[in-house]
């Protein structure tokens, strides 16, 4: 899920690989994995984020579940209405490039 090239450390790794279970679960309307997630991994460990931690460059797009990638797209606020696996992860490639627009 998180590559293996990464330079995040382990924690931050645990972090990332929360936030792309958490995600589809929750769903928009119901909560911020991002609190949830914080809690989780550094609360358990008595540490505190002291830092944005930027996942999506360090995540494999092609290990996540279409639900994870759903949740993600949604959550940058890009449409996933009708679309492919494929489709999901080219948007998000676009975004990590920045190249996308709201209304694309």
């Amino acid at each position: 899920m998180i590559k293996k090239s990464s330079k995040l450390s382990k924690v931050e790794r645990k972090y990332c690989s929360c936030l792309a279970k958490v995600r589809p679960k929750i769903g928009i309307k119901y909560g911020n994995p991002y609190g949830i997630c914080t809690t989780s991994v550094y609360g358990s460990r008595s540490l505190k984020r002291t830092k944005r931690v930027s996942c999506l460059p360090n995540y494999q797009l092609s290990k996540l579940s279409k639900d994870q990638l759903s949740a993600y797209s949604l959550e940058k606020k890009l449409s996933v209405k009708n679309k492919t696996k494929k489709q999901l992860i080219s948007g998000l490639k676009k975004l990590k490039k920045g190249k996308v627009f709201k209304g694309d």
